[in-house]
């Protein structure tokens, strides 16, 4: 079968924005069911399902009862702090040998960064990861090194 005569397109996956959460604690409040909602947003079931427990928070009632209700804003405030920790991985690792070398270069010997990169490549010196230039000077820059 060629790809050409598929009829199945692959859908691409896109992340519900604040707008779509704020949609959805609006048809909920007017007691839209999930379907309605799935169906006026074109997003499929399930992701309304879970985008609904995401953002449930518990209220306790006047008579000391608790209910759930969806709140877009806790439901956007879970989704930033899970997106937070998606952050890419340091080049450098945990290769504490090679931060403590460029560290004793940069502030004993007075270094640059570039000066201690090129110092590290003439010198042959092996770590268990290697970075350049421009990737020290971003550490640098943003105060993890």
């Amino acid at each position: 079968m060629n790809p050409k005569d598929c009829s199945i397109k692959r859908k691409k996956y896109v992340h519900l924005t604040e707008r779509d959460r704020y949609k959805i604690e609006g048809l909920l409040e007017a007691k839209k069911e999930v379907e309605e909602i799935c169906i006026i947003l074109g997003r499929d079931r399930s992701t309304i399902y879970r985008e609904i427990i995401r953002g449930t928070i518990v209220r306790v009632q006047n008579d000391f009862c608790e209910e759930g209700e969806y709140r877009a804003n806790s439901a956007q405030a879970d989704y930033d702090k899970q997106g937070k920790n998606k952050e890419r991985a340091l080049k450098i690792g945990k290769d504490k040998e090679l931060e403590a070398y460029i560290r004793l270069k940069i502030i004993k010997d007075k270094f640059s960064p570039d000066a201690v990169i090129g110092d590290i490549k003439t010198k042959g010196l092996k770590f268990e990861r290697q970075i350049c230039t421009k990737t020290l000077y971003n550490y640098i820059d943003s105060g993890l090194l």
